[in-house]
C-alpha cells in the first residue's frame, strides 16, 4: 500500500462509510467493495472513470437551458463520493494531538484532489451538454440574457 490515508475512512483503505447507503444508487454494490480495497486516490479514478461515462448517458435527453438544475441531485451525489464528504473531519476526530498538523495536511491534500476529480466530472460529464445548448438552441437575440440567478 502506499501509506496514502483512505478515502472515506482514517485507515489507509478506501472504505466508503456512512456514505455507503447514501451513494448505493450512484455506484453499484459490487464497485463499492473493489473500492473499499483500494488506497485513496485509485477509489478516487475508479470512481471518476465510472461517473464520467454513466454521467454523459444521464444527461443525453437533458435540455439545461429549459431544465438547468434537472439533474442536480445526481452531480450532488457524485459530487460527495469524489470528495469523500465527512472523512476529513473523522480522520481528525480519530488523530492524537501530536499529528494534528499532519492530519491537516492531509485534509488539505484530500480535499484538493476531490475537488480536482469533480471538476474533471464536470468538464467531461457536464460541460458538452451545457456547450452543445448554448451554441445550438440559445440565441441572445431571441432568449435574452441569462437570468441574473443562474
Amino acid at each position: 500500500e502506499s501509506g496514502e490515508m483512505a478515502w472515506g475512512s482514517g485507515s489507509g483503505r478506501a472504505g466508503l462509510g456512512a456514505a455507503r447507503e447514501e451513494q448505493a444508487e450512484v455506484v453499484p454494490a459490487g464497485a463499492v467493495r473493489a473500492l473499499e480495497r483500494m488506497t485513496a486516490g485509485a477509489a478516487r479514478e475508479a470512481a471518476l472513470a465510472m461517473a464520467v461515462p454513466k454521467l454523459r448517458a444521464q444527461l443525453v435527453s437533458w435540455r439545461p437551458l429549459a431544465e438547468p438544475t434537472a439533474h442536480c441531485a445526481s452531480v450532488r451525489r457524485w459530487k460527495a463520493l469524489l470528495l469523500g464528504k465527512g472523512s476529513a473531519r473523522q480522520a481528525g476526530e480519530a488523530s492524537s494531538d501530536d499529528d494534528d498538523d499532519e492530519t491537516a495536511e492531509w485534509a488539505r491534500a484530500r480535499e484538493a484532489a476531490g475537488c480536482a476529480a469533480f471538476a474533471r466530472l464536470v468538464y467531461h460529464g457536464v460541460l458538452p451538454r451545457l456547450r452543445g445548448a448554448l451554441t445550438n438552441d440559445w440565441t441572445p437575440e431571441a432568449d435574452g440574457p441569462a437570468p441574473p440567478d443562474a
